[in-house]
Formats: structure tokens, sequence, C-alpha cells
């Protein structure tokens, strides 16, 4: 729990907004992982 959260007393809407940012974030990476996968069985297909 972040100082800023406690200070504005919105404690379910923080966790709500980071777990958003959370999901965001993780699939940005699998995203990005399949990218370099992708491109690493076309490069060795080729």
């Amino acid at each position: 729990m972040s100082l800023s959260q406690a200070r504005s007393g919105k404690f379910s809407l923080g966790i709500f907004h980071d777990a958003q940012v959370r999901a965001g974030v993780y699939l940005w990476l699998v995203i990005a992982g399949l990218c370099v996968l992708l491109a690493n069985m076309v490069g060795v297909g080729a």
C-alpha cells in the first residue's frame, strides 16, 4: 500500500488500478515473447 493510496483513502480503486497495470505489463511481455519466438522460427525456417 503506497502513501498516496493511504492518503486518498481509495484503497480498492488503487488495488484495481495496480491490477490493471500489472495485467497490461504481462500482456505486453507475452506479445513481445511471441514476436521473438515467431522471429526465431522464421529465421530458422529461412
